[in-house]
């Protein structure tokens, strides 16, 4: 009953067209020269990094 219920509250709809993955890399920024090391060792390029003073 309680699922019935909650399906008549929250319907669930398809979408219009067809969900694609994006074939574009994501645009990332990074912060401090930890995360920027990441990135690059998960294969990311960073557009901009943030230069350290020291």
């Amino acid at each position: 009953m309680l699922l019935i219920a909650t399906a008549a509250l929250f319907p669930i709809f398809a979408p219009a067209t067809p969900l694609h993955a994006s074939t574009e890399s994501p645009r990332i920024v990074t912060l401090y020269q930890g995360a920027t090391d990441s990135a690059i060792a998960l294969g990311l390029t960073p557009i901009g990094v943030v230069d350290s003073l020291a």
